[in-house]
């Protein structure tokens, strides 16, 4: 069985994340994944991917976008799929729009289109009129509809989720728990005192993840509480410009994307997501499993509490993060076994999507 798995970019983010853990964790050798990038020549876990699948073929395929030439990408993606053959695809997403790229292969192919939202409830305009577009195109043509919390598929979908539709994203527990040893190397590498509390927020440096709110923050805090913000994307001279211009180089450190992201855990204090919007945010599960305290905005779906240490606040109440900051910052626990009791292991998510896929699979070829 030959799927197209489509989801994966040139920015590690939490779609990248959980399509490499889908790779590396698994266990139906009969599944062949190969994986179309749009708008990309480059991807993310590329190379530990080609080495989980180690066949010697080619798996990568990078696809023109079609915002900058629609009539030349429809004619790639025509020519790609009568040139490939795929028995499912398997289209990983944060917005309906993006459907456009599988409707040759559903409608005229007939190639079954398995959709899974990671997303939610947008308020940025490009993405809320555009998921409105095409929501109920992305619902009729689908075969199989999931996500990653019901606040996600009700925000990509307009039916009503089936039993077993929602699959919340896993972490490794063994990668993704506290270590002493890592917390000290990474806070003399990031010159962070032992007195220092260290505010921690990890993902792609976007409108939608407002790391502005962060730099802003700082006005509400005395010099002890440093931040790190860890990602990649569209914004990072914006933000660098913006930590310059207020004087926080000191304060704010802003690095890129890191695949030990478990040792910066481990180093932080506090995790803290003033996201705009988000389905049920990974790197939050891992900042639980590796014991930190969480402060995430009231956008975020409420499935990522697993602990009495996460909190969901106002980005209208600047205060109430100050007060929660200063509350929650000298706590630290082991939460690997919470995380796994909630259902949140990486094996999981894994052995659900192969078991559809080979349903989906063997339903269509009856």
């Amino acid at each position: 069985m030959r799927v197209l798995v489509m989801g994966m970019s040139s920015i590690l983010g939490g779609v990248e994340t959980y399509i490499y853990n889908l790779v590396k964790n698994q266990k139906n050798k009969n599944i062949i994944y190969d994986f179309l990038i749009v708008d990309n020549k480059t991807s993310v876990f590329q190379k530990e991917i080609n080495e989980c699948i180690n066949d010697g073929e080619n798996h990568f395929f990078f696809c023109p976008s079609i915002k900058k030439n629609f009539l030349t990408t429809r004619k790639w993606l025509k020519n790609f799929y009568k040139s490939h053959s795929y028995d499912l695809i398997y289209l990983n997403t944060c917005t309906a729009a993006r459907v456009i790229y599988c409707e040759y292969a559903v409608k005229k192919l007939r190639i079954p289109l398995i959709v899974h939202s990671h997303s939610a409830n947008a308020t940025l305009s490009l993405h809320k009129w555009s998921n409105l577009i095409f929501r109920k195109e992305i619902t009729k043509i689908s075969k199989i509809r999931l996500a990653c919390s019901e606040v996600a598929y009700k925000w990509m979908f307009t039916d009503v989720p089936k039993e077993g539709a929602v699959i919340p994203n896993g972490v490794e527990l063994d990668r993704f728990k506290f270590n002493q040893g890592w917390r000290n190397e990474i806070r003399n590498q990031l010159r962070i005192g032992e007195a220092d509390v260290l505010i921690g927020n990890v993902g792609r440096l976007s409108a939608q993840k407002n790391q502005s709110f962060l730099i802003d923050l700082c006005d509400f805090l005395d010099e002890k509480y440093k931040f790190i913000i860890i990602g990649d994307g569209e914004l990072r001279e914006n933000l660098t410009e913006e930590i310059k211009k207020n004087n926080l180089e000191k304060r704010v450190l802003l690095i890129s994307a890191q695949k030990e992201i478990e040792k910066y855990y481990s180093a932080m204090d506090v995790f803290v997501m003033p996201s705009i919007f988000e389905g049920l945010p990974i790197v939050a599960i891992e900042a639980q499993a590796e014991g930190l305290p969480c402060i995430l905005s009231e956008n975020i779906s409420k499935q990522t509490s697993l602990s009495a240490d996460v909190v969901f606040r106002s980005l209208e109440d600047v205060d109430s993060w100050e007060a929660e900051i200063k509350r929650l910052s000298h706590k630290r626990y082991d939460g690997t076994k919470l995380v796994a009791q909630n259902g949140f292991d990486s094996s999981r998510p894994v052995e659900i999507v192969e078991r559809i896929l080979t349903e989906c699979y063997e339903e269509h070829e009856r």
